[in-house]
């Protein structure tokens, strides 16, 4: 066995020494930046099946979620599940601030904002 880094992530394992040699012929995008695997990168094929260490997961929209490695890049490649980051955003139906999930910002672009008619007066009665 041999301790080595693997080349998708950089993290340190023991491995048997057939694997080490086959993980030497590894081709495919290592990570830019130290523990961080990033949301519709194309990182090439499975360089080991049990890479538990934490890393941060970056979505398209920067947010961010911490996961075992493994997990990271089985979503980069597959896609995340919608992000529910809270965010908040205008309503275009009264102007006001509201919290909405990130996933749904794109939806609120394709409502027309409401016109609103001054009041002049209001009588009550």
């Amino acid at each position: 066995r041999v301790t080595m880094p693997l080349p998708r992530c950089g993290h340190e394992h023991t491995v048997p020494c057939a694997k080490a040699v086959q993980l030497e012929q590894w081709t495919g995008v290592q990570c830019e930046e130290q523990d961080v695997v990033c949301e519709g990168v194309v990182y090439g094929p499975k360089d080991f099946n049990a890479c538990r260490k934490k890393v941060t997961f970056r979505r398209r929209c920067g947010h961010e979620s911490s996961m075992p490695c493994e997990e990271a890049f089985r979503m980069a490649e597959s896609g995340p599940p919608l992000c529910t980051e809270q965010v908040i955003a205008k309503s275009p139906h009264c102007g006001h601030d509201c919290k909405i999930s990130c996933h749904e910002l794109p939806n609120l672009s394709n409502i027309p904002p409401r016109v609103m008619v001054p009041v002049d007066s209001v009588i009550e009665g």
